[in-house]
């Protein structure tokens, strides 16, 4: 089992959300709010808002905590990779409402469910941008394009320095991803990157 995991099937059941999670999971977790029991009437819904179509989910009850059971993510329709904003709600029968909690969770795309013959970009997004600016540093250095596109976004006319600044701070976040997912997944081996101009 992967350190910290979030998932359902794990030998015990989480106490906080998802850090991260990939499409076609099943997420189980259990949060207890003191001052807002099942016992006394009150519901915790949780909103996911991203780049995607978002989503809710309502929890049920263990005990005296609020708990997700295996809410199946495959079934949210049309949900993409990227980086989602969560709030915490509780609500109880007369409709009076208390926020809880805000974080953010990172959904990764999924493979289950593709077909082999298909094409699948599975990198993150600062892996993305990396690979972007590292083709940028080779058209700035070969001075074949006056324009290129990082992180979906048109740039122009970018100094040598600037490029070079961009990457180093990339790779920076690329290898701190690379250190925290071989961290879950136990892992004690790094495959860190290095800045390739200089």
């Amino acid at each position: 089992m992967r350190p910290f995991a979030y998932h359902a099937g794990a030998m015990t059941t989480p106490t906080f959300e998802p850090l991260e999670f990939v499409i076609g999971e099943s997420l189980r977790w259990t949060k207890f709010v003191d001052l807002y029991r099942p016992a006394d009437g009150w519901t915790l819904t949780y909103y996911f808002r991203g780049p995607g179509p978002g989503f809710d989910i309502v929890a049920g009850t263990e005990g005296t905590s609020h708990l997700v059971d295996n809410f199946e993510t495959s079934t949210v329709s049309g949900l993409i990779a990227g980086r989602y904003t969560w709030q915490a709600w509780v609500e109880n029968v007369d409709e009076e409402k208390h926020f809880i909690a805000q974080g953010a969770v990172t959904i990764k795309p999924g493979l289950v469910g593709s077909l082999a013959s298909e094409t699948a970009d599975i990198r993150s997004e600062n892996e993305q941008a990396l690979a972007n600016v590292r083709l940028a540093l080779g058209k700035a250095v070969a001075k074949n394009a006056a324009s290129y596109t990082i992180a979906n976004r048109m740039k122009s006319e970018h100094s040598l320095t600037e490029l070079l600044a961009l990457e180093s701070r990339l790779v920076q976040l690329v290898n701190q991803e690379r250190q925290a997912a071989a961290l879950r997944n136990g892992s004690p081996f790094l495959q860190n990157i290095l800045t390739r101009f200089r």
